[in-house]
């Protein structure tokens, strides 16, 4: 140490080597040969040697062979040719290969025995298969749709129009527009049918031209329709309107009802209604839903009512009543329910006991026994009491018979409500022509903004009595209009739905006749050609216009 230290300090001491063999090549090849015979050596002769396994791990080049690898050559191999399991399927479709797979896919053997199934069991399973699809295809109920909207008999309270396209008045009406649809109104004019006039071309005096109505009578202290909507409901009544008042009115409604009918029953006027706070009755001239004579309707009824018009000596018939024969009258009809209603009181002594003591005594008092039975049994036993106030309940009244109908509805103290706010009130009429003693009125028209979908449309609420000719005229106005289509919602009045539901009784004749009839009455002739067809049977609750094609539900 202290030689190595001296020589470290002193620079200039000479260092001599004292093994020279580092200098001889010979010796550096040797050991290289040496080095490459031991790496090339077995490798259970590396392991005999006494080297440590670390060793070996650090200066092997053998690397180790993953056996569950897959060669390339033979993964290229099977997608070239593939042969015809599932797993040539797969590699061809990541591959997107251009085989025809399908046709070697019915090459495959079937998995059904041959000997079991034979060429007629296979075909009467296909026909089998078919005819369920088929049926299960009729099950699923059709939408309907058409490029004509059909008419609804049933009045409607409210309308509201959805649009993506503003409505042709945008909000409001201008004067001229109001002007222009009003002479349009009271003269029956209608763009495209007559060259009298052209002041009502707008597509806003058209909007309202088809919001009037004609109403008698008017009183605008009062709501008219519908009669059971009332503001002055929970208030005293009693001095609204006097003895002379009511007669008064009543005189004037019998002009206007008389009015009315003679106008229905010369092709002048299509229908008009009558709504009463307990029923509804629409007149319709003869060829109106493919019916060749005059005839009325009136929902919903009740036994009393019934009663009334065959003690009158009408002749009268139920359609949507579950009763057998159509055609039969009053008495009949009840006899026919009763008849066919089960007897309940039979196996019930008892409960008759109970109910004999009251009577006895009521009896002794001098009171027939047919004012002894309450309306609780009678409701109970006759089935004619449960069709009341439902749409089976409606009458359906033709011919000459309308006429004494008439005569019965003018004296009648069914149509007339003795208390209330519309007390000594005579019923309203409504007609889509004008009449004697007819008050011109318009519908209430609000308009507004809503968002569906994230999406914002425009809205049209039309509120009011609703014809059906105002319905249709809208709805084919709007289509021209609203070039993205629209969508309706409809609030029926409900006493009025069975009027659309009812199937022409009497033989059917074509429409061209009953419309040339009715060329003069002052309505378009798009509604005239529906509504002397047989329309569907059913309420119109919505409407939706696509792509120029009506749909309803």
């Amino acid at each position: 140490m202290d030689a190595e230290n001296q020589d470290k300090e002193n620079p200039h001491v000479m260092k001599v080597a004292t093994s020279p063999s580092f200098l001889k090549p010979k010796a550096i090849s040797l050991r290289k040969k040496a080095n490459k015979v031991k790496n090339t050596l077995p490798l259970s002769d590396v392991l005999n040697k006494n080297d440590t396994c670390d060793e070996f791990l650090l200066t092997s080049t053998i690397t180790a062979r993953n056996p569950f690898r897959r060669i390339e050559s033979k993964r290229k191999r099977d997608v070239d040719n593939p042969d015809e399991d599932s797993n040539s399927l797969l590699w061809k479709q990541i591959n997107k290969t251009s085989d025809d797979s399908f046709t070697k896919m019915k090459n495959l053997p079937s998995p059904i025995v041959p000997s079991m199934l034979d060429e007629s069991a296979l075909s009467a399973f296909s026909d089998t298969v078919s005819a369920n699809l088929k049926s299960e295809k009729e099950k699923l109920p059709a939408i309907p749709h058409s490029k004509v909207l059909p008419v609804d008999w049933s009045l409607k309270m409210k309308i509201r129009f959805i649009s993506s396209v503003p409505f042709p008045n945008k909000g409001s009406f201008r004067t001229f527009e109001e002007v222009n649809g009003t002479i349009g109104f009271v003269r029956c004019l209608h763009s495209g049918e007559t060259d009298k006039s052209d002041v009502h071309s707008s597509h806003g005096a058209k909007v309202f031209q088809h919001c009037l109505v004609w109403m008698h009578p008017y009183l605008p202290w009062l709501n008219l329709f519908p009669r059971h909507d009332n503001r002055l409901g929970k208030q005293n009544s009693t001095t609204l309107i006097t003895p002379p008042m009511q007669e008064v009115l009543h005189s004037k409604w019998c002009d206007s009802f008389r009015s009315l009918y003679q106008l229905v029953r010369l092709y002048q006027c299509p229908y008009f209604y009558m709504c009463t706070p307990t029923f509804t009755v629409l007149f319709r001239s003869a060829g109106a839903a493919s019916i060749p004579v005059i005839h009325a309707l009136i929902s919903p009824t009740t036994k009393g009512f019934r009663k009334a018009l065959s003690d009158e000596g009408i002749s009268f018939c139920m359609p949507l009543s579950q009763s057998k024969d159509s055609d039969l009258s009053l008495e009949d009809t009840d006899e026919d329910l009763a008849n066919s209603a089960p007897v309940e009181n039979k196996d019930k002594p008892q409960d008759v006991a109970e109910d004999d003591e009251p009577e006895l005594w009521l009896e002794s008092l001098g009171l027939s026994q047919d004012s002894l039975l309450s309306s609780k049994r009678k409701k109970r036993n006759d089935p004619a009491y449960q069709i009341d106030h439902k749409p089976e309940s409606l009458v359906y009244v033709e011919d000459s018979e309308t006429q004494a109908l008439v005569n019965f509805l003018l004296n009648s103290h069914f149509c007339t409500s003795k208390i209330g706010p519309m007390a000594g009130v005579p019923p309203t009429l409504l007609a889509p022509t004008a009449f004697l003693g007819g008050t011109l009125q318009s519908l209430q028209i609000r308009h507004g903004k809503v968002k569906q979908g994230g999406e914002e449309l425009h809205s049209m609420e039309i509120s009011g009595p609703l014809l059906p000719n105002a319905v249709h005229s809208l709805c084919s106005l709007f289509s021209s209009t609203q070039e993205g289509g629209f969508s309706a919602i409809l609030t029926s009045y409900t006493p009025t739905t069975p009027f659309s539901m009812v199937s022409p009784l009497s033989p059917m004749i074509p429409s061209i006749f009953a419309k040339n009839n009715m060329t003069d009455c002052g309505l378009p002739q798009p509604f005239l050609q529906e509504m002397c067809s047989k329309t569907d049977n059913m309420p119109l609750n919505t409407i939706t216009l696509d792509k120029g094609f009506f749909t309803w539900n």
